[in-house]
C-alpha cells in the first residue's frame, strides 16, 4: 500500500494495485473507493525531451490524447483522472495571457461524451479530472520554486456517482495543501 495524499498528519487515502493498469484508492475516513488514473504531458525542452523550452506565445496545453486515453479506461467504480499540465509556470499562473482553462474545458467537453452506443446520455466517465501543474524544473538551480497549480473539474453528472462525496472533497484539500511543507509534524500514536 502507498499513501496518495494526507494532510494534518494523517494518511487520508490508501492505494492498492489491482492487476495491471487499474489503481485503486481508498479514503480512510469514509471507506470510499475510487479508481485513480495519473497522466502526464512530455513537453520539448523538458526534463531531458529533446527541443526548446515551450515559451507562451502560442501555447497549447495538449491535453486531448491524455484526457481521451484516461476516459476510455471506463473503471466499474468512481473514478478520478489526475493529468499534470507540464507548463511552463508564467503559462500556468492566473495573469497568463493564455487562457489554457478555456482549452481544459473545451477538450473534456469534446472528449468526455458520457452516451452509450445508442446515444443515450448516461453521465461523465468520470468524478474527479484535476490538471495539476507542479513546475520545479522549469526553476532556476538554487532559485526560488516556480509556482504550483491545479484545477479541478467535476461533473454534474457522473455515471457512477460517489457514496461519499466528501471523499473527493478531501482530494481538493490534500491538492490545496500539497505545495505547504508543515512547521511541525504530530507526534505518532
Amino acid at each position: 500500500m502507498k499513501r496518495i495524499a494526507s494532510w494534518g498528519g494523517r494518511e487520508a487515502y490508501q492505494q492498492v494495485l489491482c492487476g495491471v493498469g487499474s489503481q485503486v484508492a481508498t479514503h480512510r475516513q469514509t471507506g470510499q473507493e475510487v479508481a485513480v488514473e495519473a497522466k502526464s504531458r512530455h513537453r520539448p525542452g523538458v526534463l531531458g525531451r529533446p527541443g526548446e523550452v515551450p515559451t507562451p506565445s502560442g501555447f497549447r496545453a495538449g491535453l486531448r490524447g491524455l484526457v481521451r486515453d484516461a476516459i476510455r479506461k471506463n473503471p466499474p467504480r468512481p473514478y478520478v483522472i489526475f493529468v499534470d499540465a507540464n507548463m511552463p509556470p508564467e503559462v500556468a499562473s492566473p495573469l497568463s495571457p493564455v487562457d489554457w482553462v478555456s482549452e481544459v474545458n473545451q477538450t473534456i467537453a469534446q472528449v468526455d461524451e458520457g452516451k452509450t452506443a445508442a446515444g443515450v446520455y448516461v453521465g461523465s466517465s468520470f468524478n474527479l479530472l484535476v490538471v495539476t501543474n507542479t513546475p520545479d524544473h522549469y526553476g532556476a538551480e538554487g532559485g526560488q520554486t516556480p509556482g504550483y497549480h491545479f484545477y479541478p473539474i467535476r461533473p454534474g453528472l457522473p455515471a457512477r456517482p460517489i457514496a461519499s462525496p466528501s471523499a473527493l472533497d478531501a482530494i481538493e484539500t490534500a491538492l490545496k495543501q500539497a505545495a505547504n511543507i508543515p512547521s511541525r509534524f504530530p507526534e505518532e500514536s
